[in-house]
């Protein structure tokens, strides 16, 4: 649990969101010292972002309800609002981390947390009970000016081009907005759009790929998406509406999907070593070109250049065998002028990582400094491809002399996944 001086400051929510919001910072560095972030029982994930350890517990039944902070799992205040329950989520979505969703009715419930997306954190979301869904407040469906939007596409959904022209209208609502609508699908809400644009993978695929779901997942999606975006556009001079994407390990296709804000379908590609991934794209119907790629790849399925490659949280689990095999395939295949986005962990990662020991990290963090590389197998076998792996920039310059490190980005919602953006040099 965190200490006593963490509970302080996170209680501080309540009564002053902004002085809260000034010295979060500080107690998610203190949570990622104290490696306590939550433990998952759910199966999907291991451990809970620092951002997200905070929720509200809300009684299943009584009106008004009783609502309850809890932090970690540990209930911090409770009180009774005056409010119906239909009320809360309006007056707290927007300053609370995420609510608790209570499972089993009754004084000594067990309580799941989740954040404002519907990410289960803690607790057991199986066991049988009454659960109360509450929605977070602020979503686009409203909002007056998304309407006229959302209608045009409706009926462009039933012409003749129905997928381009109802992604064309779609890319003017913002880029939040526009994943909205693309996680929603199908809505009853938009039932000729549902029929053009893909399904949303269901929760528990998207949990079981990312450890995430709804819009907390949208959130991250987009700050990737906007960070590529910009980059393209600064560093290659042209938009990406022009340009060829493949998304090199593309899983149930969550990426592709917000790329169509930038691009028409056709022009984006899709690959991955999971069949198990191809087939839920097909099933979702993502209208890319979609393949399967091979673990030790030595040409992609693809003819042809691109202009931009982006591998999502690739190389932050690839051996180094599968690593140089994987590089030197994309840098085949990307354009003179084209830009190569990836993802690496720096060496302070094996510090974070809860599944490894004092003495492991230890030696996990000699090896990156001495080589620029360390990987450990999920499975402890010669052959395993697939693991944690850091990375560092020197070992991409050293190994791959023909590419050079344009760019670095780094967010704070995921601090040790660094975005490393290639070019070839001039």
């Amino acid at each position: 649990m965190p200490n006593s001086n963490t509970l302080k400051v996170l209680g501080r929510l309540i009564s002053n969101p902004k002085q809260f919001a000034r010295e979060w910072s500080i107690t998610q560095q203190e949570l990622i010292r104290c490696r306590n972030l939550g433990v998952i029982s759910d199966g999907y994930l291991d451990t809970v972002t620092p951002s997200l350890t905070t929720g509200w517990a809300v009684s299943p039944e009584g009106e008004p309800p009783i609502l309850a902070l809890l932090i970690a799992g540990k209930r911090v205040m409770e009180f009774r609002p005056t409010l119906p329950r239909d009320d809360l989520h309006g007056r707290f979505a927007t300053s609370a981390l995420g609510f608790a969703i209570p499972i089993n009715v009754g004084p000594d419930a067990e309580v799941a947390v989740t954040d404002l997306g519907g990410r289960h954190l803690i607790g057991s979301p199986r066991k049988p009970g009454l659960t109360v869904h509450l929605s977070p407040a602020g979503t686009i469906f409203e909002f007056e000016y998304a309407k006229e939007f959302l209608r045009r596409a409706e009926v462009a959904a039933a012409g003749p081009q129905a997928l381009n022209e109802c992604l064309s209208i779609l890319r003017g609502l913002p880029l939040d907005d526009f994943g909205e609508i693309m996680i929603s699908m199908p809505s009853a809400k938009m039932p000729r759009i549902s029929k053009v644009l893909p399904a949303m993978a269901s929760v528990e695929v998207q949990r079981h790929w990312t450890g995430s779901n709804g819009l907390a997942l949208l959130a991250e999606t987009n700050i990737f998406v906007r960070i590529v975006a910009q980059n393209f556009q600064e560093l290659c001079g042209r938009r990406l509406g022009d340009s060829r994407i493949l998304d090199f390990g593309c899983g149930y296709g969550r990426i592709l999907r917000a790329m169509y804000y930038f691009a028409d379908p056709d022009k984006v590609f899709g690959c991955d070593p999971s069949d198990h991934a191809v087939e839920l794209c097909r099933q979702a119907r993502i209208p890319s070109h979609i393949a399967m790629s091979d673990h030790l790849p030595t040409a992609l399925p693809f003819n042809g250049k691109f202009d931009l490659i982006y591998a999502f949280s690739v190389f932050t689990h690839l051996s180094e065998r599968a690593t140089n095999a994987a590089l030197c395939t994309l840098q085949k295949q990307l354009s003179d002028d084209g830009l190569l986005v990836i993802t690496i962990r720096p060496v302070e990662y094996w510090s974070f990582d809860k599944n490894v020991n004092e003495v492991e990290a230890e030696q996990l963090m000699g090896l990156h400094n001495r080589a620029g590389f360390a990987f450990k197998p999920h499975i402890n076998r010669a052959d395993v491809t697939f693991g944690d792996t850091s990375m560092s920039l020197g070992y991409i310059q050293r190994n791959f002399p023909a590419l050079r490190v344009a760019k670095i980005e780094r967010t704070q919602q995921d601090p040790f996944q660094f975005l490393v953006l290639l070019k070839f040099k001039n």
